[in-house]
């Protein structure tokens, strides 16, 4: 595998857990480098309201 193509899966979650695939350091390197985004969570209920649905509840007919 050539060396670009690995650095693209070298932190893929699906290939972390081989035996020598990735150091606990390389990792920890690698978490710290990802940008810090906590300040763009918006809690559920403080959503966009122009997308926000009225709940209907489901129609009794039998």
């Amino acid at each position: 595998m050539n060396l670009e193509a690995e650095g693209k899966l070298k932190f893929d979650r699906r290939l972390y857990g081989r035996d020598g695939w990735v150091s606990q350091e390389e990792l920890r390197a690698e978490l710290e480098r990802l940008p810090n985004v906590a300040e763009k969570v918006r809690p559920p209920d403080e959503g966009d309201p122009s997308r926000a649905r009225e709940f209907e509840p489901p129609s009794e007919t039998r």
